[in-house]
């Protein structure tokens, strides 16, 4: 997240936290990386979510069936 929407969230981390919201901690790039080494699994979507696009919506999808054991 950059400019204004990045200043306003991070002057709120300390109210927000409070209430339980955690959204520092959860960069893109955290889901990026677990993707890149994560085997079947694929992203689907990611997309901002009304109102002001704040949130994301992420898909991921299984690629692979597991074998049976």
């Amino acid at each position: 997240m950059t400019g204004c929407a990045a200043f306003i969230e991070q002057r709120l981390q300390p109210v927000v936290r409070r209430l339980g919201f955690r959204t520092a901690e959860f960069a893109w790039s955290r889901y990026a990386q677990w993707l890149a080494g994560a085997h079947g699994m694929e992203l689907v979507e990611r997309r901002l979510v009304p109102p002001l696009g704040h949130f994301s919506l992420v898909r991921f999808r299984k690629t692979e069936v597991a074998a049976a054991a």
